[in-house]
């Protein structure tokens, strides 16, 4: 913080990249030293309760809040798929919570394995939006209206000048 308006902060930013890279790498470890693959073959279905929570819990919050915002239904189907998963920030959370008797140590392991295989099925989530946004739109007209937005500003025009969008 420092040296960010300083002259010398773009070549700062570049030699603490290995640096980064390598507390980014301790971090994943020490995460994955603590979940115990135990609670896929001990717990499955609260596994799968779990994920399912964090899939589609946050996947409808977010399509929900993106259509009440009037965007069309492919941004909020985009979004809600991008936000189908946990991540570092669980981590943290899980990590400070067992310890402070906030949370038993198996739902640490509940939690992790949910964030580990909600990362793991976010790719295929993405791989079916552009069938499930073709299906929708062949099916319903709700979707169909929600396609269409009111606001000028949800979409960037076709016509835009690449100048305009560069720089």
């Amino acid at each position: 913080m420092t040296i960010r308006d300083s002259e010398f902060s773009h070549r700062a930013a570049e030699e603490s990249l290995p640096l980064r890279d390598a507390f980014s790498v301790l971090f994943f470890v020490s995460v994955g030293m603590l979940f115990d693959p135990r609670i896929l073959i001990d717990e499955p279905a609260k596994v799968l309760a779990v994920t399912t929570v964090i899939m589609l819990g946050k996947t409808i919050a977010a399509v929900a809040l993106v259509l009440a915002f009037r965007y069309p239904l492919n941004t909020a189907l985009t979004v809600g798929a991008s936000l189908a998963q946990i991540g570092e920030f669980s981590f943290i959370l899980v990590a400070l919570g067992a310890p402070l008797g906030l949370m038993p140590v198996e739902g640490r392991c509940l939690v992790l394995a949910g964030a580990l295989s909600s990362i793991a099925c976010n790719s295929l989530i993405f791989a079916a939006l552009a069938p499930l946004q073709d299906w929708l739109r062949s099916r319903s007209t709700l979707a169909r209206h929600l396609e269409r937005s009111d606001d000028p500003l949800a979409e960037l025009p076709m016509n835009t000048d690449q100048a305009q969008l560069t720089g």
